[in-house]
């Protein structure tokens, strides 16, 4: 039986017209939440996101390993998406849909920030690094102890509003490394991780992908937006005993927001980017100058291991403090 459902991301402009077999569009929904919320009629433009669970016999595919090959056609606002292989549909039109909303979103002047955005106690934390500097363990641990909401794990829309810029999430799964569980507080077991990462196919021994929706599943709690207020650039540093944190001004401010902010709606898909007609996000001086003095920024450098317990005691005595008094 085919369906139609009406969705809007976070930033409500632009719905999506969801259109297939129930199922599918169900697990899509599913998979997607709490970043698609269902409409009675759209808001902003509408597009036309059509599932196909067949693939046309002259298809040209696309697709790498471990994922299927599938097929996407964009006309107008309208896409295709085919694949026969019905537990990687979510996955493959979650990432399109990531990638129209995010365009949406850049062209109406959001910025895209690579990083990971946690909601704490009130104060919206940022973090941002390089790879293996301690992301996805630092931002679960904040959602996981405290009074805490997971609104991004890696990709960070950022919104300004009259008086402050706000964060915006999407639905990107968590990829959590399983060499890495011990690090976690409280630590998590390979037990409770394959018992809340369920849905996604691309789940293997050493990683597991966590959905946005099973967090709390964890002990924490989602968020689909938070204001932003602390940008903390984690670095890891296996010469390091003790933690070391600092605060940024001036040039250390530019050149990391010159590292972090990103100059495209997606990293991957640019192909599809120029079929929707995305623009380039707008890195304007006025745009950077302005996050550069309505946040805070610091900058925390920790040893490989046992640094977990100390940056939550940053965050939540230093970096809260200091929002709160100010």
């Amino acid at each position: 039986m085919l369906t139609e459902v009406l969705v809007s991301p976070p930033l409500g402009d632009v719905t999506l017209a969801l259109r297939g077999p129930a199922n599918a569009v169900r697990r899509l929904t599913d998979f997607a939440a709490p970043f698609l919320v269902e409409r009675q009629h759209p808001v902003g433009p509408l597009w036309t996101i059509e599932l196909r669970e067949t693939l046309p016999a002259d298809a040209r595919l696309t697709g790498e390993p471990p994922e299927p090959a599938h097929h996407m056609t964009c006309s107008g606002r309208h896409v295709v998406i085919a694949c026969d292989r019905p537990e990687w549909m979510p996955v493959l039109v979650t990432r399109y849909v990531r990638t129209l909303t995010r365009a949406m979103a850049v062209a109406n002047g959001a910025i895209p920030l690579h990083g990971a955005a946690i909601e704490v106690g009130g104060t919206g934390v940022l973090l941002v690094g390089r790879k293996w500097a301690g992301k996805t363990t630092a931002s679960l641990s904040l959602v996981r102890c405290g009074d805490g909401a997971l609104v991004s794990n890696d990709d960070v829309l950022l919104v300004a509003t009259d008086n402050r810029w706000d964060a915006v999430g999407g639905p990107r799964a968590v990829g959590i490394r399983t060499d890495s569980l011990a690090q976690h507080r409280p630590v998590l077991t390979a037990e409770a991780l394959a018992g809340a990462a369920t849905r996604h196919p691309a789940t293997r021994e050493d990683k597991a992908f966590l959905l946005v929706a099973e967090v709390p599943a964890l002990g924490g709690r989602v968020a689909s937006r938070a204001r932003a207020d602390v940008v903390i650039e984690l670095c890891s540093d296996p010469e390091l005993t003790t933690p070391v944190a600092e605060r940024l001004d001036g040039d250390e401010i530019r050149a990391l927001l010159a590292e972090h902010l990103e100059t495209g709606a997606d990293r991957r898909r640019h192909g599809f980017l120029a079929a929707v007609g995305a623009p380039v996000p707008e890195l304007s001086e006025h745009a950077v100058g302005s996050l550069a003095t309505r946040l805070r920024y610091h900058r925390y450098t920790h040893p490989v291991r046992d640094w977990v317990d100390s940056f939550l005691d940053f965050v939540r005595s230093e970096i809260h403090h200091e929002v709160i008094t100010t």
